[in-house]
C-alpha cells in the first residue's frame, strides 16, 4: 500500500499563500496516474462563460477521471497550471480566482505545484490549463 507524505523543510522559505506544498514523498506506489491538460470546457464541447467556470469546469473534469481510476483529490500529487497570459485575459485576477479555487478544491491536503503564465492557450478563450499527476 502506497503512503504519500509531504515534505515540509523547516530549511526552505515557506509555501505561498498555502496553495502548494514543496514536496510529496510516494512510496510504493500501486499506480500513478498522469492527466492531460484539463481546461475549462463542459462535455457537450461548451466552453465556460467565464474563468471562474471554466475553473469549475475543469475541476470536475479531473474529478471525472480520478474516478473513473478509482481516486480521489487526496491522490493528486502534483499539478501544472498554465494561465492564459495572452492580452485579453486579465493575469493577475485569474491568479487570483486560481488561488482561490486551489483552496477550495484541496483544503489543506495542498499538491506539489508550479504555474506559468504563457503567451497563450490552444484556444484564446481558455484561462487556464491544468497538467496533474495522482498516486495510489
Amino acid at each position: 500500500m502506497s503512503e504519500i507524505m509531504n515534505i515540509r523543510p523547516e530549511s526552505v522559505h515557506a509555501e505561498f499563500g498555502g496553495l502548494y506544498v514543496h514536496a510529496k514523498k510516494v512510496s510504493n506506489p500501486e499506480c500513478l496516474l498522469y492527466i492531460s491538460g484539463q481546461v475549462g470546457v463542459a462535455k457537450d464541447g461548451r466552453f465556460g462563460r467565464d474563468c471562474k467556470e471554466q475553473l469549475e469546469l475543469a475541476w470536475g473534469n479531473v474529478d471525472a477521471i480520478l474516478s473513473d481510476s478509482g481516486m480521489s483529490k487526496s491522490n493528486i500529487v502534483e499539478v501544472f497550471v498554465f494561465i492564459n497570459g495572452a492580452p485579453r485575459h486579465d493575469v493577475e485576477a485569474n491568479k487570483g480566482l486560481y488561488a482561490e479555487s486551489v483552496l477550495e478544491y484541496f483544503g489543506e491536503n495542498v499538491p506539489v505545484m508550479s504555474a506559468l503564465v504563457s503567451a497563450g492557450l490552444w484556444a484564446d478563450d481558455l484561462c487556464f490549463e491544468f497538467k496533474l499527476t495522482a498516486a495510489k
